[in-house]
């Protein structure tokens, strides 16, 4: 794979000649790849498969969930338990640490959410997710009629588990993150190619919504999974990646059109960077490389 820098004025979180090593394959579609920093092992998705996998350097490659009604994003909550989008059943789950699943949000104003995406969790436990409607059409999900007239963001508040929607003006809100310092939530529009961020108020909610970034041309690809790091650099997949350094956007490495990340071919391989430099402690898309958990939004 080559990697095409765009921008050479950004700052990379990887090195240019870094070689990528796939650690495994045979999926059809990977997705919300998470990382555990203690324990060093990756766990992600593979929707279309209904799986979710676990992997380590010393074991390789093992099932972690199956059925897994067919999960998409996955993150880790204040106290370390999994909270995973699923498009079959249109819920939000969280796995308990003696493996039970407790439900988290499925309806909103008495109707069934779309089919949870991605989602991120602030330090004050405030979970955030994205619910478009891609799991309710093959061959990402379940074919049924949506029940919702929209396609939302939402947040679960943390004291009392109450959903609150809130309502910025996206067409299918795909993948997002906060700012290091959890005073911004980014937001892409998959199928206007766009990245926004809007203001995170001190109360959840989000504010004075604006256009961040947005993908030029007609050829495939659009934003996906979103990550910061601990240098506060978030990073966007798709046709190219999207980098903000000091809230400013410039697009990034480019991977070439045969080996995009997040496609939809088969045997979709798990890759990352193999280098002497020290690991990225975030990702550019969370099919290639874990995420590390820290103290901040994830």
């Amino acid at each position: 794979m080559t990697i095409e820098v765009l921008d050479h004025g950004a700052s990379l979180p990887i090195a240019l000649d870094a070689a990528i090593e796939q650690v495994a394959t045979g999926f059809v579609f990977t997705e919300g790849a998470l990382w555990h920093s203690q324990q060093s092992y990756l766990l992600f998705s593979d929707i279309i498969g209904n799986q979710m996998h676990r992997w380590d350097a010393e074991q390789g490659l093992s099932s972690f969930r199956q059925p897994s009604q067919m999960a998409n994003g996955n993150a880790w909550d204040r106290e370390g338990r999994l909270l995973t989008c699923e498009h079959a059943s249109s819920r939000v789950t969280r796995t308990e640490p003696d493996g039970s699943i407790t439900v988290l949000a499925s309806h909103f104003e008495g109707r069934a959410l779309n089919s949870p995406n991605d989602i991120v969790v602030r330090t004050d436990g405030s979970i955030y997710f994205t619910d478009p409607i891609f799991g309710r059409r093959a061959p990402h999900g379940v074919p049924r009629e949506p029940e919702l007239d929209h396609s939302s963001v939402y947040r679960i508040d943390p004291r009392d588990g109450s959903l609150s929607r809130l309502s910025p003006r996206l067409e299918q809100p795909n993948g997002l993150c906060c700012s290091l310092d959890e005073a911004l939530l980014y937001v892409n529009d998959s199928p206007r190619k766009q990245i926004h961020v809007y203001d995170l108020e001190r109360d959840g909610s989000v504010s004075a919504g604006r256009l961040f970034a947005e993908v030029p041309g007609d050829e495939p690809g659009v934003p996906d999974g979103m990550k910061v790091d601990l240098q506060g650099t978030s990073t966007a997949a798709g046709r190219a990646a999207f980098m903000s350094s000091h809230r400013r956007a410039s697009a990034w490495p480019a991977f070439d059109s045969q080996r995009r990340p997040a496609t939809s071919r088969l045997a979709t391989p798990i890759t990352r960077p193999s280098t002497s430099r020290p690991a990225p402690r975030s990702t550019a898309c969370a099919c290639w490389w874990p995420a590390s958990r820290n103290g901040h939004c994830q």
